[in-house]
């Protein structure tokens, strides 16, 4: 009897543990995934910049392993478990068992208690969430140049959490999508009242690298106009507003 592995989830993680077994002809792999496609998520952000479409960072989960014989793909939640029995308990109401089970969901965003960061800010960490910020950046921007009065309440004003790689890029790009996109579809917007806001509680840009990068990418992104906030934490969030 072929020894049974279930991965949950077709991120990387996901991808490699199954690809590692690929060799192993006494080895059945079934990866269960939510989503029909593996997202590359270091270029979410230029989904959300509109940089690239939602087909440019999605490959299909299935097609990845053609040729991987032992492998097969099943679309389902897991909902549920029983560790010691070795059974999961899926969103359709079925169950399937393993014999060994890897753990590869991928993470999600993490609000740190601040209030209404859940109610009213984006994350970006699934190509949804990418999309609805494209969406809301687009759709504040139509709604300026229909009502320019709005922008001294902050309407073309975007404001980004976390200095780290995400944050950086994201900044980096809304700028350039500001500057190189918008500043034409919207001749009649004056986009120098357009603010784009980075904000970073430690002392320093791109925490996990060394500081001379951090300190370029700072210098690089306010060359470009960003405002960066460092040393500075999100207090509240309302639906209009960031403390």
């Amino acid at each position: 009897t072929p020894h049974r592995v279930v991965v949950i989830g077709s991120g990387f993680g996901g991808l490699f543990g199954t690809q590692a077994l690929k060799r192993r002809d006494d080895v059945e792999v079934t990866l269960i995934a939510q989503t029909t496609h593996h997202l590359f998520q270091p270029l979410l952000y230029q989904v959300a910049t509109a940089g690239l479409d939602a087909g440019d960072v999605t490959y299909a989960a299935r097609g990845i392993f053609h040729r991987q014989a032992n492998v097969s793909v099943r679309m389902a939640r897991v909902v549920g478990g029983d560790l010691d029995g070795r059974t999961l308990a899926l969103a359709d109401g079925s169950e399937l068992g393993y014999d060994h089970l890897v753990l590869a969901a991928g993470a999600v965003t993490n609000t740190y208690g601040i209030p209404g960061v859940a109610e009213h800010a984006f994350g970006l960490k699934s190509l949804r969430d990418a999309l609805a910020v494209r969406a809301q950046v687009l759709s504040c921007f139509e709604e300026a140049d229909a009502r320019p009065e709005l922008i001294d309440d902050g309407l073309l004003n975007v404001v980004i959490a976390g200095g780290g790689p995400t944050g950086v890029e994201l900044a980096g790009g809304m700028v350039e999508l500001i500057e190189h996109v918008l500043r034409h579809d919207f001749p009649r917007l004056d986009l120098r009242r357009a603010r784009v806001v980075l904000v970073e509680m430690g002392d320093t840009l791109l925490p996990p690298f060394h500081p001379k990068l951090g300190a370029k990418a700072k210098a690089t992104l306010e060359r470009r106009g960003v405002e960066v906030l460092l040393g500075t934490t999100v207090d509240q969030v309302h639906r209009t507003s960031v403390v």
